[in-house]
């Protein structure tokens, strides 16, 4: 109980006291969010460093930085560069270390994994789920990625685009379209596969049926995230001219040959199932507990994504499905858990 004065009715005491219980409930909650998600970025890093030797992150990691830099990374890697502008003076911060650059390359894909669990996190809330579902959510998001590493380097620009859908699908559940415009100026620079959210916005406006000022307003920033998109896509080709293309399979080429490679290779399965486990299957037998923000990011992402990776990369590389695994396949699969147990939050 609260020693107020008197003139205090019952009432306000009442409320002021559910403040005060709220306001540490959140502070507790934001406590334990930083140091689950410190934990999860230590341990998903350091099993990818160790998977890849500290000389790989010391040798390779830097060499492909410098051919960033130089502008001969090829195809598609010279048009990926804001994590490795980012790294330039990031990399001068630690200019006092023996070996600057791998500390900074490390450090930097640790801060990726921490704001991405911190995302993580916050985009489940949004989906309607408990403190506890969350961060069960994040922890099963933990071990798909410290099981997705085979074949990779730090692979800045994936991480990044794990980032940018999460924040990209949290400005969508909360109405704030004109913010993807500045999203989208930055992630552009990273990875061309952002575009699938310029799709996503009117499908969400227009299946979430939003009054008429938010769909002006989806429409705007459609338009503007499509210039940017296309603006920044050519751009970044015509500034640094034609790469010379890498492909995942030495010797096929993207379309039918990737997708026969990928299909028959006992590798692309093994790693897949590594992965992401039992979880698709989970989220799947959800389906009709789903919520509609859910049915329409899975319609309107993960059909165009399979297809894409399959045809045009090397799906044993499995971290090229987080985007996917995060977004919809880990909340639905824990709509699946409320749904059975009768906890899901209004």
């Amino acid at each position: 109980r609260f020693d107020l004065p008197i003139w205090l009715s019952a009432r306000a005491e009442r409320n002021l006291e559910v403040m005060v219980a709220t306001f540490r409930e959140k502070k507790t909650t934001v406590f334990l969010l930083v140091i689950f998600a410190l934990v999860l970025s230590f341990a998903t890093v350091s099993n990818q460093v160790n998977h890849l030797t500290y000389r790989f992150v010391k040798d390779h990691q830097d060499h492909e930085h410098t051919n960033v830099m130089n502008g001969v990374a090829g195809n598609p890697w010279q048009y990926r560069i804001l994590a490795d502008y980012m790294l330039e003076p990031y990399i001068n911060f630690f200019a006092e270390f023996d070996q600057p650059k791998p500390v900074a390359f490390i450090s930097f894909r640790f801060l990726q994994n921490f704001f991405i669990f911190i995302a993580a996190f916050y985009y489940y809330k949004k989906l309607g789920f408990s403190n506890f579902v969350s961060f069960l959510g994040i922890g099963i998001f933990a071990w798909m990625v410290s099981q997705s590493v085979y074949h990779s380097d730090l692979a800045f620009s994936t991480y990044f685009d794990v980032l940018f859908y999460l924040l990209g699908g949290l400005l969508l559940l909360n109405d704030r379209y004109y913010a993807l415009l500045s999203l989208m100026l930055l992630a552009v620079f990273n990875r061309e596969t952002i575009g699938m959210l310029i799709v996503l916005l009117p499908v969400y406006v227009f299946f979430e049926q939003k009054p008429k000022e938010k769909i002006k307003e989806a429409a705007i920033t459609f338009v503007g995230m499509s210039v940017i998109y296309l603006v920044v896509f050519f751009g970044l080709r015509q500034y640094f001219g034609e790469q010379v293309f890498i492909a995942a399979y030495d010797g096929f080429k993207p379309g039918k040959q990737f997708l026969y490679k990928n299909v028959v290779n006992l590798l692309s399965w093994q790693r897949i199932a590594m992965t992401v486990g039992i979880i698709p299957f989970l989220a799947l037998l959800a389906y009709p507990n789903w919520n509609k923000a859910l049915r329409i990011f899975f319609w309107t992402i993960v059909p165009v994504w399979g297809v894409v990776h399959f045809t045009a990369a090397l799906v044993a590389e499995t971290r090229l499905f987080l985007v996917p695994l995060v977004l919809v396949f880990i909340p639905a699969a824990l709509t699946g858990l409320y749904s059975n147990v009768g906890q899901r939050e209004n």
